[in-house]
């Protein structure tokens, strides 16, 4: 998935070309820490080609009116690329 930002919001294009939108924010305590989670959600995934892949155990049968939504830690994305960046930088030296 490709992040874009229009207008300060920030949302997810999918493989199939469809916007991915801010639904709410979630907290979660786990061991002595708080993690941060940004739900996603598509409005309407139906037709799409990629469905059975991309929502996790789809069920033809019982799952054709379900939707794309996703749980994305931000900081620790922003986190794990800067690590990344910074390895980079020290195999190039």
């Amino acid at each position: 998935m490709t992040t874009q930002i229009f207008e300060d919001e920030r949302y997810y294009i999918c493989h199939d070309g469809r916007e991915l939108r801010h639904i709410r924010t979630e907290e979660k305590e786990m061991e002595g820490y708080t993690q941060t989670l940004e739900v996603y959600g598509c409005a309407d995934c139906s037709g799409c080609e990629h469905k059975a892949e991309c929502l996790y155990k789809y069920n033809p049968e019982k799952d054709s009116d379900k939707n794309k939504v996703m749980k994305i830690n931000e900081r620790w994305e922003e986190l794990k690329e800067r690590s990344m960046q910074i390895s980079k930088m020290k195999k190039a030296f």
